[in-house]
C-alpha cells in the first residue's frame, strides 16, 4: 500500500511540474508576441526552441546587452531575435546559421517580409566533414569554409544560442560549436543551449564548461553558459511548489 502511495505522489508531482512548465511557456509566449506583427503567424513546432527559452535569450540581448550573436539553427527564435535588435537599432546583427537548403530559403523569405535584413544575416552552411573536429565519433558538422570568414567579421561574438544540427542526425551533433568558436568569442559572453534535458546535450555543455572555464547553468530543457559579473536575465516565472 505504502508502494502505492509513494507512485501516486510522484504522479501528482509530475503532473504539477508539467502545468507549472506549461503556465512559464505562455506566459513567455505572450510577452514575445509584442515582438511580432498582429498579423505574423508564427509557426511552433516540436523542433522549435521553447517559448521560455527564446525570452530568456532575448532578454540576455536586452538587459546585457548583446551585440553580436550567432545562431545554430534557424526558426522562431530567429525571428524573435531579429525583431528585437531591429528596434534596438543598436547596430548589432544575428548570424543565423542553417544546413537545410529548403528551411533557409524559407527564413530567408521571412526575414525579407519583415524588413530583417539589416539586422539578420543569414547563413547556408551545409553539413561536412569535420576535418580534425570529430566530436565521440560525429563526423560532420557546418561547413568551416563558408562559416569562418562570416564569423570573422563578426567577431567579438558575445552570444552563441546552439539548437543545430538537428540533434539526432548523429551522436553529440552540436559539439564541435564552441572548440570551433573559441577564438572568435569576446572576453564576456554567453551561451544557450537547447536540449539540455538530453544525455549527450549534458555531456556537450559539460565538455564546454571545462574548455572554456565557465559554469553551466541547468534550466532543465536548456542550459546556460555564461561569464562571471553577467545580469541574471532569466525571465520571470511564479515560484514553483
Amino acid at each position: 500500500m505504502f508502494d502505492s502511495y509513494k507512485d501516486r505522489l510522484r504522479k501528482m508531482e509530475a503532473k504539477l511540474a508539467y502545468l507549472t512548465d506549461m503556465q512559464r511557456e505562455q506566459l513567455a509566449l505572450v510577452q514575445l508576441q509584442k515582438l511580432l506583427p498582429d498579423d505574423y503567424y508564427a509557426a511552433l513546432s516540436s523542433w522549435s526552441i521553447a517559448p521560455y527559452e527564446v525570452l530568456h535569450i532575448c532578454n540576455e540581448i536586452d538587459m546585457a546587452p548583446r551585440r553580436s550573436v550567432v545562431e545554430f539553427g534557424t526558426g522562431f527564435s530567429t525571428i524573435c531575435m531579429g525583431v528585437l535588435l531591429s528596434r534596438q537599432d543598436s547596430g548589432a546583427q544575428l548570424i543565423a546559421v542553417e544546413n537545410d537548403e529548403t528551411w533557409y530559403r524559407s527564413m530567408l523569405q521571412k526575414v525579407e517580409q519583415l524588413g530583417l535584413a539589416d539586422w539578420v544575416k543569414l547563413v547556408h552552411a551545409p553539413l561536412t566533414d569535420t576535418d580534425g573536429m570529430a566530436a565521440n565519433g560525429h563526423e560532420r558538422w557546418y561547413d568551416k569554409k563558408v562559416l569562418e570568414p562570416v564569423l570573422r567579421e563578426s567577431a567579438p561574438i558575445d552570444l552563441v544560442v546552439v539548437d543545430g544540427p538537428f540533434g539526432q542526425s548523429a551522436p553529440y551533433a552540436r559539439k564541435p560549436a564552441i572548440p570551433f568558436l573559441k577564438n572568435f568569442l569576446a572576453d564576456d559572453f554567453a551561451i544557450f543551449l537547447d536540449d539540455y534535458q538530453r544525455a549527450q546535450e549534458k555531456e556537450i555543455a559539460a565538455a564546454w564548461s571545462q574548455e572554456l572555464g565557465v559554469k553551466v547553468k541547468d534550466f532543465r530543457r536548456y542550459a546556460m553558459l555564461s561569464t562571471p559579473g553577467s545580469f541574471d536575465s532569466e525571465p520571470f516565472a511564479y515560484p514553483e511548489f
